[in-house]
Protein backbone atom coordinates (compact mmCIF):
# COMPACT_ATOMS: atom_id res chain seq x y z
CA UNK A 1 0.00 0.00 0.00
CA UNK A 2 0.91 3.62 -0.45
CA UNK A 3 0.42 5.38 2.88
CA UNK A 4 0.53 9.10 3.64
CA UNK A 5 1.55 10.28 7.10
CA UNK A 6 0.48 13.75 8.21
CA UNK A 7 3.59 15.54 9.54
CA UNK A 8 1.74 18.68 10.69
CA UNK A 9 2.94 18.18 14.28
CA UNK A 10 6.55 18.55 13.09
CA UNK A 11 5.85 21.82 11.29
CA UNK A 12 4.38 23.75 14.22
CA UNK A 13 5.24 24.43 17.86
CA UNK A 14 4.15 20.84 18.53
CA UNK A 15 7.56 19.70 17.25
CA UNK A 16 8.91 20.61 20.70
CA UNK A 17 6.25 18.52 22.43
CA UNK A 18 5.22 14.86 22.58
CA UNK A 19 3.13 14.95 19.38
CA UNK A 20 6.08 16.14 17.32
CA UNK A 21 8.44 13.51 18.72
CA UNK A 22 5.80 10.82 18.26
CA UNK A 23 5.38 11.73 14.58
CA UNK A 24 9.13 11.72 13.96
CA UNK A 25 9.63 8.39 15.74
CA UNK A 26 6.61 6.84 14.00
CA UNK A 27 7.79 7.74 10.51
CA UNK A 28 11.33 6.54 11.19
CA UNK A 29 10.01 3.22 12.53
CA UNK A 30 7.75 2.68 9.52
CA UNK A 31 10.52 3.51 7.04
CA UNK A 32 13.02 1.22 8.77
CA UNK A 33 10.86 -1.82 9.54
CA UNK A 34 7.89 -2.00 7.16
CA UNK A 35 9.02 -3.62 3.91
CA UNK A 36 5.46 -4.29 2.70
CA UNK A 37 4.24 -0.71 2.35
CA UNK A 38 5.59 2.64 1.18
CA UNK A 39 5.24 5.86 3.17
CA UNK A 40 5.25 9.53 2.27
CA UNK A 41 5.27 12.62 4.43
CA UNK A 42 2.22 14.80 3.84
CA UNK A 43 1.65 18.37 4.96
CA UNK A 44 -2.05 18.62 5.74
CA UNK A 45 -2.09 22.26 4.62
CA UNK A 46 -1.80 20.89 1.07
CA UNK A 47 -4.19 18.79 -0.97
CA UNK A 48 -3.84 15.02 -0.61
CA UNK A 49 -3.45 13.29 -3.94
CA UNK A 50 -5.63 10.32 -4.79
CA UNK A 51 -2.84 7.80 -5.32
CA UNK A 52 -2.67 6.88 -1.62
CA UNK A 53 -4.44 3.86 -0.13
CA UNK A 54 -4.34 5.00 3.49
CA UNK A 55 -3.86 8.16 5.54
CA UNK A 56 -2.37 8.23 9.05
CA UNK A 57 -2.98 11.35 11.14
CA UNK A 58 -0.63 10.96 14.15
CA UNK A 59 -1.91 13.97 16.07
CA UNK A 60 -5.28 14.88 17.53
CA UNK A 61 -6.36 17.80 19.68
CA UNK A 62 -10.04 18.12 20.59
CA UNK A 63 -10.25 21.92 20.44
CA UNK A 64 -8.50 22.48 17.08
CA UNK A 65 -9.71 21.08 13.78
CA UNK A 66 -7.20 18.33 13.02
CA UNK A 67 -9.32 15.92 10.93
CA UNK A 68 -10.30 16.22 7.25
CA UNK A 69 -13.89 17.39 6.81
CA UNK A 70 -14.29 15.13 3.77
CA UNK A 71 -12.69 11.71 4.12
CA UNK A 72 -11.59 10.46 0.70
CA UNK A 73 -9.50 7.42 1.66
CA UNK A 74 -9.15 4.99 4.56
CA UNK A 75 -7.99 6.99 7.58
CA UNK A 76 -6.31 6.14 10.89
CA UNK A 77 -6.16 8.77 13.62
CA UNK A 78 -3.80 8.64 16.60
CA UNK A 79 -5.24 10.02 19.84
CA UNK A 80 -2.58 10.07 22.53
CA UNK A 81 -5.02 11.02 25.26
CA UNK A 82 -8.16 13.05 25.97
CA UNK A 83 -6.91 14.66 29.19
CA UNK A 84 -8.47 18.10 28.47
CA UNK A 85 -11.87 16.42 28.14
CA UNK A 86 -11.40 14.13 31.13
CA UNK A 87 -10.52 17.08 33.36
CA UNK A 88 -12.59 19.96 31.92
CA UNK A 89 -12.29 22.07 35.07
CA UNK A 90 -8.50 22.16 34.60
CA UNK A 91 -8.65 22.69 30.83
CA UNK A 92 -11.66 24.94 30.07
CA UNK A 93 -12.53 24.75 26.38
CA UNK A 94 -14.47 27.98 25.99
CA UNK A 95 -17.33 28.36 23.52
CA UNK A 96 -15.20 28.07 20.38
CA UNK A 97 -13.33 25.03 21.70
CA UNK A 98 -16.57 23.31 22.71
CA UNK A 99 -18.06 23.81 19.25
CA UNK A 100 -14.92 22.52 17.56
CA UNK A 101 -14.94 19.46 19.81
CA UNK A 102 -18.47 18.59 18.69
CA UNK A 103 -17.30 18.70 15.08
CA UNK A 104 -14.15 16.72 15.87
CA UNK A 105 -16.20 14.13 17.72
CA UNK A 106 -18.49 13.72 14.70
CA UNK A 107 -15.51 13.37 12.35
CA UNK A 108 -13.86 10.80 14.63
CA UNK A 109 -16.82 8.49 14.13
CA UNK A 110 -16.17 8.58 10.38
CA UNK A 111 -12.54 7.43 10.51
CA UNK A 112 -11.71 3.77 9.98
CA UNK A 113 -9.59 3.26 13.08
CA UNK A 114 -8.33 5.12 16.13
CA UNK A 115 -4.93 4.25 17.56
CA UNK A 116 -3.94 5.20 21.07
CA UNK A 117 -0.93 4.81 23.36
CA UNK A 118 -2.34 2.77 26.27
CA UNK A 119 -5.32 0.80 27.51
CA UNK A 120 -6.12 3.66 29.88
CA UNK A 121 -6.44 6.06 26.94
CA UNK A 122 -8.38 3.43 25.00
CA UNK A 123 -11.02 3.32 27.74
CA UNK A 124 -11.15 7.13 27.91
CA UNK A 125 -11.69 7.39 24.16
CA UNK A 126 -14.46 4.80 24.14
CA UNK A 127 -16.24 6.48 27.05
CA UNK A 128 -15.81 10.11 25.98
CA UNK A 129 -16.18 9.85 22.20
CA UNK A 130 -18.85 7.15 22.47
CA UNK A 131 -17.21 5.16 19.70
CA UNK A 132 -17.32 1.38 19.25
CA UNK A 133 -14.59 -0.47 21.17
CA UNK A 134 -13.65 -2.54 18.09
CA UNK A 135 -12.56 0.68 16.38
CA UNK A 136 -9.97 1.72 18.99
CA UNK A 137 -6.60 -0.08 19.00
CA UNK A 138 -3.72 0.16 21.46
CA UNK A 139 -0.36 0.49 19.70
CA UNK A 140 2.41 1.42 22.10
CA UNK A 141 4.70 4.20 20.79
CA UNK A 142 8.43 3.94 20.39
CA UNK A 143 11.20 6.38 21.22
CA UNK A 144 14.28 7.43 19.31
CA UNK A 145 17.08 4.90 18.93
CA UNK A 146 19.44 7.65 20.13
CA UNK A 147 18.48 6.96 23.75
CA UNK A 148 21.02 4.44 25.04
CA UNK A 149 23.33 4.05 28.06
CA UNK A 150 26.60 5.98 27.62
CA UNK A 151 30.05 5.06 28.89
CA UNK A 152 32.02 7.94 27.34
CA UNK A 153 32.86 9.88 30.49
CA UNK A 154 34.55 12.74 28.64
CA UNK A 155 31.40 13.35 26.58
CA UNK A 156 29.21 13.19 29.67
CA UNK A 157 31.44 15.73 31.41
CA UNK A 158 31.22 18.00 28.37
CA UNK A 159 27.41 17.97 28.53
CA UNK A 160 27.44 18.39 32.29
CA UNK A 161 29.60 21.49 31.96
CA UNK A 162 27.59 22.82 29.01
CA UNK A 163 24.39 22.93 31.06
CA UNK A 164 25.98 23.65 34.44
CA UNK A 165 24.69 20.44 36.02
CA UNK A 166 25.63 19.24 39.49
CA UNK A 167 27.10 15.80 40.23
CA UNK A 168 23.76 14.53 41.54
CA UNK A 169 20.31 15.69 40.46
CA UNK A 170 16.73 14.64 39.83
CA UNK A 171 15.46 15.05 36.28
CA UNK A 172 12.11 15.85 34.71
CA UNK A 173 11.58 16.26 30.96
CA UNK A 174 8.39 17.51 29.35
CA UNK A 175 5.61 20.06 29.52
CA UNK A 176 4.12 21.96 32.46
CA UNK A 177 0.35 21.54 32.16
CA UNK A 178 -1.73 20.88 35.28
CA UNK A 179 -1.61 17.11 34.79
CA UNK A 180 2.21 17.11 34.93
CA UNK A 181 2.14 18.04 38.65
CA UNK A 182 5.50 19.85 38.58
CA UNK A 183 4.85 22.07 41.63
CA UNK A 184 4.64 18.95 43.80
CA UNK A 185 7.99 17.72 42.46
CA UNK A 186 9.62 21.07 43.21
CA UNK A 187 8.26 21.09 46.76
CA UNK A 188 9.48 17.53 47.37
CA UNK A 189 13.00 18.38 46.17
CA UNK A 190 13.02 21.52 48.34
CA UNK A 191 12.13 19.48 51.41
CA UNK A 192 15.04 17.13 50.71
CA UNK A 193 17.47 19.86 49.55
CA UNK A 194 18.06 17.96 46.30
CA UNK A 195 18.92 19.55 42.95
CA UNK A 196 16.22 19.37 40.27
CA UNK A 197 16.68 19.85 36.52
CA UNK A 198 13.62 20.75 34.44
CA UNK A 199 14.05 20.19 30.70
CA UNK A 200 11.48 21.58 28.29
CA UNK A 201 10.91 24.60 26.07
CA UNK A 202 7.98 25.75 28.19
CA UNK A 203 10.17 26.37 31.26
CA UNK A 204 12.14 29.18 29.59
CA UNK A 205 9.62 30.43 27.02
CA UNK A 206 8.81 34.09 27.60
CA UNK A 207 5.95 34.47 25.10
CA UNK A 208 3.43 32.54 27.16
CA UNK A 209 0.27 34.11 28.56
CA UNK A 210 0.56 33.18 32.22
CA UNK A 211 -2.95 34.46 32.87
CA UNK A 212 -4.46 31.79 30.63
CA UNK A 213 -6.16 29.16 32.84
CA UNK A 214 -4.22 26.36 31.14
CA UNK A 215 -0.95 27.96 32.32
CA UNK A 216 -1.83 28.19 35.99
CA UNK A 217 0.61 25.42 36.86
CA UNK A 218 3.45 27.08 34.93
CA UNK A 219 2.76 30.35 36.75
CA UNK A 220 3.08 28.49 40.06
CA UNK A 221 6.29 26.81 38.91
CA UNK A 222 7.79 30.19 38.02
CA UNK A 223 7.03 31.47 41.52
CA UNK A 224 8.48 28.37 43.18
CA UNK A 225 11.69 28.49 41.11
CA UNK A 226 12.37 32.23 41.33
CA UNK A 227 15.72 32.66 43.11
CA UNK A 228 15.67 28.92 43.86
CA UNK A 229 19.23 27.67 43.47
CA UNK A 230 18.14 24.03 43.69
CA UNK A 231 16.23 24.18 40.39
CA UNK A 232 17.80 24.53 36.94
CA UNK A 233 15.60 25.12 33.89
CA UNK A 234 17.45 24.26 30.69
CA UNK A 235 14.77 25.07 28.13
CA UNK A 236 14.63 22.98 24.95
CA UNK A 237 17.44 20.42 24.60
CA UNK A 238 18.38 18.59 21.39
CA UNK A 239 18.11 14.79 21.49
CA UNK A 240 21.86 14.12 21.49
CA UNK A 241 22.37 16.30 24.57
CA UNK A 242 19.18 15.04 26.20
CA UNK A 243 20.42 11.46 25.97
CA UNK A 244 23.52 12.47 27.91
CA UNK A 245 21.45 14.32 30.54
CA UNK A 246 19.36 11.17 31.10
CA UNK A 247 22.62 9.29 31.61
CA UNK A 248 23.91 11.91 34.06
CA UNK A 249 20.74 12.05 36.17
CA UNK A 250 20.63 10.29 39.53
CA UNK A 251 16.89 9.70 39.19
CA UNK A 252 14.12 10.50 36.72
CA UNK A 253 10.76 11.38 38.31
CA UNK A 254 7.41 11.39 36.49
CA UNK A 255 5.05 13.10 38.99
CA UNK A 256 1.95 13.38 36.75
CA UNK A 257 -1.62 13.33 37.99
CA UNK A 258 -2.55 11.69 34.68
CA UNK A 259 -0.82 10.54 31.49
CA UNK A 260 -1.87 8.73 28.34
CA UNK A 261 1.62 7.27 27.94
CA UNK A 262 4.93 8.58 29.34
CA UNK A 263 7.39 9.22 26.51
CA UNK A 264 10.10 10.84 28.63
CA UNK A 265 9.85 8.07 31.21
CA UNK A 266 10.57 5.46 28.51
CA UNK A 267 13.46 7.55 27.15
CA UNK A 268 14.96 7.61 30.65
CA UNK A 269 14.52 3.85 31.04
CA UNK A 270 16.22 3.24 27.68
CA UNK A 271 19.21 5.26 28.88
CA UNK A 272 19.48 3.18 32.05
CA UNK A 273 18.34 6.00 34.31
CA UNK A 274 16.41 4.80 37.39
CA UNK A 275 12.77 5.94 37.25
CA UNK A 276 10.30 6.83 39.97
CA UNK A 277 6.75 7.37 38.75
CA UNK A 278 3.32 8.32 39.97
CA UNK A 279 0.36 5.99 39.50
CA UNK A 280 -1.39 8.63 37.36
CA UNK A 281 -3.35 7.40 34.35
CA UNK A 282 -1.39 4.89 32.27
CA UNK A 283 2.00 5.27 33.98
CA UNK A 284 1.79 2.02 35.93
CA UNK A 285 0.75 0.23 32.74
CA UNK A 286 3.73 1.68 30.88
CA UNK A 287 6.34 1.29 33.61
CA UNK A 288 5.45 -2.25 34.61
CA UNK A 289 5.20 -3.88 38.02
CA UNK A 290 8.91 -3.67 38.88
CA UNK A 291 9.14 0.13 39.10
CA UNK A 292 8.38 2.12 42.24
CA UNK A 293 5.22 4.28 42.29
CA UNK A 294 3.57 6.94 44.44
CA UNK A 295 0.23 8.70 44.80
CA UNK A 296 0.52 12.02 42.87
CA UNK A 297 -1.94 13.68 45.27
CA UNK A 298 0.33 13.00 48.23
CA UNK A 299 3.42 15.26 48.31
CA UNK A 300 4.68 13.61 51.50
CA UNK A 301 4.61 10.19 49.84
CA UNK A 302 6.41 11.61 46.80
CA UNK A 303 9.05 13.13 49.10
CA UNK A 304 9.55 9.87 50.98
CA UNK A 305 9.80 7.81 47.80
CA UNK A 306 12.40 10.18 46.35
CA UNK A 307 14.38 9.93 49.58
CA UNK A 308 14.02 6.14 49.55
CA UNK A 309 15.49 5.84 46.04
CA UNK A 310 17.89 8.79 45.82
CA UNK A 311 20.00 7.74 48.79
CA UNK A 312 19.89 3.97 48.13
CA UNK A 313 22.42 2.77 45.48
CA UNK A 314 21.06 -0.80 45.51
CA UNK A 315 17.49 0.32 44.89
CA UNK A 316 18.63 2.66 42.11
CA UNK A 317 20.45 -0.25 40.51
CA UNK A 318 17.35 -2.44 40.70
CA UNK A 319 15.14 0.25 39.18
CA UNK A 320 17.73 0.90 36.48
CA UNK A 321 17.72 -2.77 35.46
CA UNK A 322 13.93 -3.12 35.65
CA UNK A 323 13.33 0.01 33.58
CA UNK A 324 15.90 -0.91 30.95
CA UNK A 325 14.27 -4.31 30.42
CA UNK A 326 10.77 -2.82 30.38
CA UNK A 327 11.74 -0.24 27.73
CA UNK A 328 12.48 -3.05 25.26
CA UNK A 329 8.72 -3.60 24.93
CA UNK A 330 8.51 -0.23 23.17
CA UNK A 331 10.83 -1.19 20.34
CA UNK A 332 10.13 0.24 16.88
CA UNK A 333 9.59 -3.22 15.39
CA UNK A 334 6.80 -3.92 17.88
CA UNK A 335 5.07 -0.68 16.91
CA UNK A 336 5.27 -1.52 13.21
CA UNK A 337 3.96 -5.07 13.61
CA UNK A 338 1.04 -3.88 15.75
CA UNK A 339 0.21 -1.11 13.31
CA UNK A 340 0.25 -3.55 10.38
CA UNK A 341 -2.27 -5.65 12.26
CA UNK A 342 -4.55 -2.62 12.31
CA UNK A 343 -4.10 -2.21 8.55
CA UNK A 344 -5.21 -5.79 7.98
CA UNK A 345 -8.37 -5.26 9.98
CA UNK A 346 -9.53 -2.13 8.17
CA UNK A 347 -8.38 -2.68 4.56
Amino acid sequence: MKIAVDIKAQLTESKFRGAGYYTKNLFEALENYDRDNSYARWDSSKKLTKNFDLLIIPYFFPFNISLPIKKKIKTIVVIHDLIPLKFPDKFPAGLRGSLIWQLQRYLLKKVDAIITDSHVSQNDIINIVKVSSDKVFVVYPTVSTKFVPLTNNSHLKKIKDKYGLTDEFILYVGDCNWNKNIPSLIRACQKLNINLVLVGKVFTERRIDLNHPWNKSLKEVNKLTKNNKLVKKTGFVEEDDLMAIYNLASLYVQPSYYEGFGLSMVEAMKCGCPVLSSEGGSLKEIGGQDLLYFDPDNVDELTNKIKQVYFNPNLKKRLRTAGFLRAKQYAALNLVNNLKNVYRQII
